[in-house]
């Protein structure tokens, strides 16, 4: 199982939904979710304020738990 979260302005973007692709294409269980208008490291970064990073976290949180990674 995999969960790959890119960033929109991320140089690697396009990289990871690849990796997601091709993981998938090899019967990994993969759950791939592009932040938009963000850059590499949002969650870490103090530009971002606090409410809109609980909002990410509450939804890489949940997309884990669907795929089963978290409890």
């Amino acid at each position: 199982k995999a969960l790959i979260i890119t960033a929109e302005y991320d140089p690697l973007n396009v990289e990871g939904e690849k990796y997601a692709k091709l993981l998938s294409q090899s019967g990994v269980d993969v759950i791939s979710k592009c932040f938009r208008e963000v850059v590499h490291g949002f969650i870490s970064l103090p530009i971002y304020d606090e409410n809109q990073k609980n909002i990410w976290i509450d939804e890489i949180t949940k997309l884990a738990k669907e795929l089963g990674i978290l409890k």
